[in-house]
């Protein structure tokens, strides 16, 4: 095969020693031949006259960008006249945030190897997926230690200080010429307390300049800090336990501290429950400002779905008004998005005007006694809301948003993750189609996110039946085409069309023993001839399951395991998950797990031939004594 010329460009120091280590990496796979130029591309003409001969040959083109590299002329000349020369380029970002006109142009980020084993297999064609991603996993260690470099001196140093001059001059450039950002007061605190105590400004404002985007968890202390400098009057909307699951914490009660005494706030419950265990709180809320109560069902009856959600309205002298709402749009983070457009912040004042003099919002008296509970209960939940039958079980005993951000580092979760993945990555070499994927119990999303990096893949449907977790889930992948998250239950889910694989991760114990029978009779119908299923989850020592005392003894020894690692490593928010799992576990409210014999027998009931496979813990003494994480492999009879 005749081989392809790729032409890799660099600058500076660090940039030469990538490109060289991408030559002898990652264009070392047939058919590509890297090439590098032994000159700096700032020596101008002689750049070119060097390299002239060998964009003739080249057939594909990488721009290598290293930090403050797309700030320099000749780089950005050199982009535009590879682009010209030779179809197939490809500007790879190495810890470098890109300005114009480079930012124009699709990068891809240099630092993951997901993106290598994309770009690979782009290069091919789509020829030999599997060969290109087991080539990217082997060289890309050699490439993530000249990597490493960019953070370590003299590299980093220099980097840091034209970076943090750099964005300190893109943030008064994006500012002096802000009509908001000069006449509105609210605009001004919010934004500068977002630089100071944050050290970071939000790039939209450069496009956008009414509204600034910041983490969601920084909402509530941009709040506070409004109130106490300013002491602005806030109407606003809170769906308790949705979005804002801190009134009850002790940022909420700096809320309540710092409020001013003409705030109006209307809290939303998706159930009965929700407003009970929130009642108190309410009431301490209602002696300092007014406050109203609804469920969600009213709420979305009177405003519609665009304006079901928490938004806040910041005034105070009669002239700034500004408006701060959750975010729908960004992908990777949950944002708070305050808006000064005179318009946007009308159309939300209306709606909460409107919703006032609807009369579905009660008045909470300060008055009120715990003897009127339900009293309230009545009045406020006037038949079925939307979410009184929707099903909560695993939130019901963890907070799912610290189960989101922390599960990642459980003992052997990674490894397990990672094994998964190979199983399928294997079997897909003899099945090389695209295909469809299931997957059971997805809960946050976790691994599903892993699913979505498969390539190849037409369609991967996410079930789940915690409703709080679905969620999150649902947020996560809503604009992903791929996935699509469904609130479902896996035992009874049952669709048309078949699916390639069916996958559960860390879900399969929270089924009860006396409904796994049903649930593998699923897996089996849901099932294409051929097809996989394939599970990872935490199994119990051997034991005699009728004996609850000895049960829980398992229960203990395993989960002590895992608490004790978490512990060692300092993730005191996961050792907490483990120690609610192992109470749940204990009074089998929601985690039903069983020794790897009795989940065999069940897959052997079921008619499925399987493989098991321990992930941890390493030693097999230790993993008989306590039990484990297991990755199972399961087939039916007729099926390779």
């Amino acid at each position: 095969m005749e081989k392809e010329l790729v032409f890799i460009s660099w600058t500076g120091e660090l940039g030469k020693k990538l490109a060289l280590t991408l030559k002898e990496t990652m264009f070392k796979l047939d058919p590509f031949e890297g090439w590098v130029s032994d000159v700096d591309i700032e020596t101008g003409a002689a750049w070119f006259q060097s390299t002239k001969e060998a964009l003739k040959k080249a057939k594909i083109g990488i721009v290598c960008l290293t930090p403050e590299s797309s700030k320099r002329p000749w780089i950005n000349f050199e982009a535009g006249y590879l682009y010209g020369q030779i179809n197939k380029c490809q500007l790879v970002k190495f810890k470098e945030n890109l300005i114009n006109p480079l930012k124009q142009l699709q990068a891809m980020d240099g630092t993951k190897l997901n993106d290598w084993q994309k770009l690979l297999c782009e290069l091919t064609g789509n020829r030999n997926n599997y060969v290109c991603e087991k080539w990217a996993q082997s060289e890309f260690p050699k490439l993530q230690e000249i990597i490493n470099l960019i953070d370590k001196p003299p590299h980093s140093s220099v980097f840091k200080i034209n970076q943090t001059l750099a964005n300190i001059q893109e943030i008064a450039d994006s500012l002096k010429d802000n009509r908001f950002f000069r006449e509105n007061i609210y605009y001004q605190e919010v934004i500068y307390d977002s630089y100071l105590k944050y050290r970071r400004l939000n790039n939209d404002l450069n496009d956008n300049q009414s509204r600034y985007l910041a983490p969601a968890s920084q909402y509530p202390h941009i709040l506070i800090s409004l109130q106490k400098n300013i002491s602005p009057v806030v109407k606003a909307i809170a769906l308790v336990n949705i979005e804002e699951q801190f009134w009850q914490q002790r940022t909420g009660k700096e809320i309540l501290r710092t409020s001013h005494h003409d705030n109006i706030r209307v809290f939303v419950f998706t159930s009965e429950k929700d407003f009970e265990s929130n009642y108190l709180t309410i009431l301490e809320h209602a002696k300092q400002y007014k406050v109203y109560g609804i469920s969600f069902a009213n709420l979305s009856t009177v405003l519609g779905s665009e304006y079901s959600k928490d938004f806040s309205i910041i005034e105070g002298n009669g002239k700034d008004k500004l408006l701060a709402k959750y975010d729908d749009e960004a992908l990777d983070q949950k944002n708070i998005c305050f808006i000064a457009e005179e318009d946007e912040i009308s159309k939300h004042e209306k709606k909460f005007n409107d919703l006032l003099e609807s009369k579905l919002a009660i008045s909470i008296p300060e008055t009120a006694h715990n003897d009127e509970v339900e009293l309230f209960i009545q009045t406020i939940f006037t038949g079925l809301t939307v979410y009184e039958t929707k099903h909560i079980e695993m939130s019901a005993y963890i907070n799912v948003n610290d189960y989101d951000e922390h599960e990642e580092k459980h003992a052997y979760y990674q490894d397990m993750m990672q094994k998964m993945f190979e199983i399928c990555l294997d079997h897909r070499r003899n099945n090389p189609a695209s295909c469809r994927i299931l997957e059971f119990g997805a809960g946050t999303g976790i691994f599903t996110k892993r699913l979505n990096e498969m390539p190849n893949v037409d369609e991967i449907v996410a079930i789940e039946i915690d409703w709080r977790c679905y969620g999150i889930l649902e947020h996560k992948f809503r604009k992903q085409g791929k996935v699509k998250p469904l609130y479902a239950d896996s035992r009874t889910y049952d669709p048309e069309g078949k699916f390639d694989y069916i996958f559960s991760s860390f879900a399969d114990h929270h089924i009860k023993r006396g409904d796994k029978q049903k649930y593998f009779h699923n897996v089996k119908r849901n099932l294409n001839p051929g097809g996989l299923m394939i599970v990872g989850d935490e199994f119990i020592r051997s034991h005699n399951p009728i004996n609850k005392e000895e049960r829980k003894s398992a229960l203990k020894e395993y989960h002590n395991h895992i608490i004790e690692i978490a512990r060692q490593q300092g993730e005191d928010i996961l050792a907490l998950l483990e120690e609610k799992a192992l109470e749940s576990g204990l009074e089998e409210k929601g985690d039903f797990k069983v020794s790897c014999e009795q989940y065999e027998g069940y897959l052997n009931k079921a008619g499925f031939k399987f493989k098991q496979e321990r992930i941890g813990p390493p030693d097999p003494e230790l993993a008989k004594r306590i039990g484990g994480v297991y990755v199972y492999k399961a087939w039916l009879p007729n099926d390779s």
